[in-house]
């Protein structure tokens, strides 16, 4: 949980402690849970490392060298559970100042227990070298922060392609949103978000949220560009980081992809942890500007239930009295993945269905008030009416 001397530490940042909260719960579930489950190698890369905007010789605070904590303190725990997995981590950064800093940090933690290797050169064009850095065994996780446009879908597609890898990346939407009408922006804008995407963003015409509708094109460029054969579909989701002063306005979008039904489950579960920390912090900011602490500040941090969306992909996917399904985690992603909603608000979403008597789960006669659903269960749904 960010902290009032968090806010005070991030002052004018206070997007990178969001940032820095979802990477690191995020990048600990998901090596505990690979680790333990069959992955005998992972890897961290970081294509765009920096260090940016820090004081001093202490950078503990950098993506980097979080995350490196965090895979340091993994391997221990599954090394007491008798799992034994290698780690090691790749940085890469452009700037060669930058990258001195980051060699000199490389070489002073690299050598206790997680290996860490740094390249001085621009990731765009090391996306293919990456790949061949990578063992054909190891399960990768792939941080792509930088401080301007992140690359394309097709500068991305040997990462998108090869399995066990899952992509976090910094989609600058304001920035986006600004120039995306300049005559040499684009060929990047129709890489991004497909020929039509001038389209995409006439929220009058579309009648939708733009952000929603947009978003909604890169995903699926980035599953068009993903495909190959033999590979599960990349699967999506996103992260809104808000500028901390507005209620809505998105700075930049954390776009995540991955192969694994497990993996999107745990993302979006981390997401809904993160709004509130979101809230949070804008609620922390307020007060110390003002001066006042609100004492209200709990109730504003809850979130509001949103489960039209997923109210309608549970009738999609049902969509005729006696209609039945058996669910599974794959089920859970596909809804929560089409209707763009967080796992709560998929179970929610059934929970109004099935106290309007529209949906049921076989064989069970009281209602479950936080997961009516167990998806892993491989429960029956029936539709009633």
């Amino acid at each position: 949980m960010v902290t009032r001397e968090d806010v005070a530490e991030y002052d004018g940042r206070e997007h990178m402690a969001i940032k820095h909260e979802l990477l690191d719960a995020y990048v600990e579930r998901l090596i505990m849970i690979v680790g333990q489950a069959r992955a005998k190698r992972i890897a961290f890369v970081d294509g765009y490392a920096g260090p940016w905007q820090t004081t001093g010789n202490d950078l503990s605070k950098t993506s980097f060298a979080r995350a490196h904590e965090i895979m340091r303190g993994c391997q221990q725990r599954l090394a007491e559970m008798g799992k034994q997995v290698a780690m090691r981590a790749l940085f890469v950064e452009l700037n060669k100042a930058s990258h001195q800093r980051l060699r000199c940090w490389a070489i002073e933690h690299g050598t206790d227990g997680v290996p860490v290797e740094s390249w001085n050169k621009d990731f765009r064009e090391s996306v293919d070298a990456v790949v061949q850095w990578l063992h054909p065994d190891e399960f990768a996780f792939v941080l792509i922060d930088p401080t301007g446009l992140a690359p394309t879908p097709t500068q991305l597609a040997r990462l998108l392609q090869r399995p066990n890898t899952e992509v976090l990346i910094n989609v600058m939407w304001d920035f986006i949103n600004r120039f995306r009408r300049h005559d040499n922006f684009v060929p990047t804008c129709t890489d991004f978000f497909g020929a039509d995407y001038a389209r995409q963003f006439d929220v009058d015409r579309l009648k939708l949220d733009v952000n929603r509708a947009v978003m909604d094109c890169f995903a699926s460029r980035m599953r068009e560009v993903g495909g190959a054969a033999g590979r599960k579909r990349i699967r999506c989701a996103r992260f809104p980081v808000e500028y901390v002063h507005c209620d809505s306005r998105v700075r930049y979008y954390l776009f995540f992809a991955t192969s694994s039904d497990k993996g999107l489950i745990v993302f979006l579960e981390e997401c809904a942890r993160q709004l509130k920390e979101q809230k949070r912090i804008k609620i922390l900011v307020e007060e110390r500007e003002t001066g006042i602490q609100d004492m209200f500040s709990h109730g504003r941090m809850d979130l509001q239930p949103d489960t039209a969306r997923a109210r309608r992909e549970w009738l999609r996917v049902l969509p005729e009295l006696g209609a039945t399904l058996t669910t599974s985690e794959s089920l859970l992603a596909d809804l929560a993945e089409a209707s763009g909603s967080l796992i709560q608000d998929v179970q929610n979403a059934f929970a109004e269905l099935a106290s309007e008597a529209i949906l049921a789960v076989d064989g069970v006669k009281r209602s479950r008030p936080t997961n009516p659903v167990h998806f892993h269960k491989h429960e029956t749904i029936r539709r009633l009416k």
